[in-house]
This record gives C-alpha cells, sequence and structure tokens, in this order.
C-alpha cells in the first residue's frame, strides 16, 4: 500500500509533463490548423470554379443545342357518322374502336360495334 502510494503520484507527474503543451507546441498547432484551413477553402474555391465552368458549358450546349421539331400529328381521317358501320368496314379493333369513340363523342352512337360492352369495338 505504501509502495502504491509512492508510486501514483509519480506516475501522474510523468504523465502530465507528457500531455501539457509548451507555448510552442500550441503555436505549432494554431500554425497547423490556420495552414489547413487555408488549404481547405482553396480546394472549395477550385471545386466551386470547376462546377460553375461546367455548367455555363453545358448551358452553352444547351443553346446551341438544335431544338427538335415537334413531329406533325397524324391527321385524323374524316368519318361519316351518319353512314352505318360493320366491324367488316375496319382493318382491326384499333381502327373499328377509334372511329366508334369518336362516333359517341359527336353524339351517333357506337354503331353497334362493341357487342361486349366493355369499351373496345369488334372483339
Amino acid at each position: 500500500m505504501l509502495l502504491a502510494w509512492k508510486v501514483i503520484p509519480c506516475a501522474w507527474h510523468t504523465h502530465l509533463t507528457i500531455v501539457e503543451e509548451t507555448p510552442e507546441d500550441q503555436k505549432q498547432r494554431v500554425l497547423e490548423e490556420e495552414a489547413a484551413l487555408r488549404k481547405f477553402e482553396e480546394e472549395h474555391k477550385r471545386a466551386q470554379a470547376e462546377r460553375d465552368s461546367l455548367a455555363a458549358k453545358r448551358e452553352a450546349e444547351e443553346k446551341n443545342k438544335p431544338q427538335p421539331k415537334p413531329e406533325p400529328k397524324p391527321a385524323r381521317p374524316d368519318y361519316n357518322f351518319k353512314e352505318d358501320k360493320d366491324c367488316s368496314d375496319f382493318s382491326n379493333s384499333t381502327e373499328a374502336t377509334a372511329f366508334m369513340k369518336a362516333s359517341k363523342a359527336a353524339g351517333f352512337g357506337d354503331h353497334r360495334l362493341d357487342y361486349n360492352h366493355d369499351g373496345i369495338a369488334c372483339n
């Protein structure tokens, strides 16, 4: 016990002398922190400049890029809704369905093209 009473304070004193910073150590640490901060700010500015130049380049490319002309919509066939139509008058059910929907919208009914009333003509 007596030995521990003598050894512990000695070890604690040795630990404190190792851990304590001298004024020179403090100055060196501050200088290193300032240098690291300057380096970080320079890298940040450089990265920002690169992003800005890339954004400007993309914007210039978008302005110079030829704009595609909108494709004209296919001409809608003129239907005579007064004339009665049957499934045999159409080449496929898509064409018959388009006619049926246009006929209903014009107020002429479905021409009995939708037998099972599912919204698809001639199926």
